[in-house]
């Protein structure tokens, strides 16, 4: 999907049974490097990513100065 284009959005923390917040993730992005995604690639989809998708990137997803730190989950 990534070679055809497709921007992934990393998901492991979205409230399954066995699936721990936080240390889902890490877990997640180590098997994103492992199909092949860069390191950077990795941490984009679980933080630009899902904040183009929900149009909130002016504000979060990237470090920058003006934006906001925040947990995109409680964002619904």
């Amino acid at each position: 999907m990534r070679h055809a284009g497709v921007e992934l959005m990393a998901g492991s923390d979205v409230g399954f049974p066995y699936v721990f917040p936080g240390f889902s993730i890490h877990n997640e992005l180590a098997l994103l490097v492992q199909a092949e995604l860069t390191p950077m690639e990795a941490l984009q989809a679980a933080t630009r990513n899902p904040a183009r998708y929900l149009g909130l990137l002016d504000s979060l997803g990237t470090v920058e100065k003006g934006k906001v730190a925040a947990d995109l989950r409680n964002l619904r």
